[in-house]
């Protein structure tokens, strides 16, 4: 029963259902398109977006916190104080969009498109843009703490006077030396995750401690 009712609300959902201020929260939306809508104040939050088109859409304030919205399509969509905490966009394609001030805390941009992305004031604290293709995009001023960019193409990008505190830059490419000195002067750093450092840490104290309680015992047989 619920297959055939997600596919009900998939089959009955077009661009023209959108309205200003609606509320589609937790729907299943996948492969619908909404390119070249226009409206402003929607909520999709929690909706399932897979493969949904929305190129060149003009999406003012929409909310798509915790949205499943892998390899959707937001080629040059103007998504203005876009909402997006904890969202899905794994392999999504944002290329030549525009999401100034946009709230992408804790979302996953993985393998995402965002060249030439319009991203000036960004809040990607926490995200993951690991192997995401930033070339060309416009950061200045995003807020990139704890966000990971391992792997990350940053070829062309604009980073002045981000916040990148705790920001991973492991093998990250396409940043000049300056813009390398900036980055950690920021905070940023190359290596592994946090959370993986200090289980290799505890891992290490671990084992010196084993060793020499097993010397201990040793001596003392």
């Amino acid at each position: 029963m619920s297959d055939q009712k997600d596919s009900k609300e998939n089959a009955f959902f077009s661009k023209s259902t959108l309205q200003d201020g609606g509320s589609y929260r937790g729907l299943n939306l996948e492969r619908s398109d909404f390119s070249k809508v226009s409206v402003k104040n929607v909520d999709f939050t929690q909706c399932t977006l897979l493969f949904a088109n929305f190129t060149e859409s003009d999406l003012l304030k929409a909310k798509f916190d915790a949205v499943q919205s892998r390899k959707a399509n937001f080629s040059q969509a103007t998504l203005t104080e876009f909402t997006a905490r904890f969202g899905d966009f794994e392999s999504c394609t944002f290329q030549g969009a525009s999401l100034p001030k946009a709230v992408l805390e804790k979302a996953s941009f993985f393998d995402a498109d965002l060249r030439n992305a319009n991203l000036q004031e960004v809040n990607f604290s926490g995200a993951d843009l690991r192997q995401a293709d930033l070339r060309g995009a416009d950061l200045r001023k995003a807020n990139l703490n704890g966000a990971d960019l391992a792997g990350a193409n940053l070829e062309g990008a604009l980073f002045e006077d981000v916040r990148a505190k705790r920001a991973r830059l492991t093998d990250a490419i396409g940043l000049d030396e300056d813009q390398k000195e900036r980055l950690f002067a920021a905070g940023a750093y190359e290596g592994l995750p946090p959370s993986i450092s200090k289980i290799a840490i505890w891992s290490q104290n671990v084992g010196t401690s084993l060793q020499r309680k097993s010397a201990d015992f040793q001596s003392w047989l």
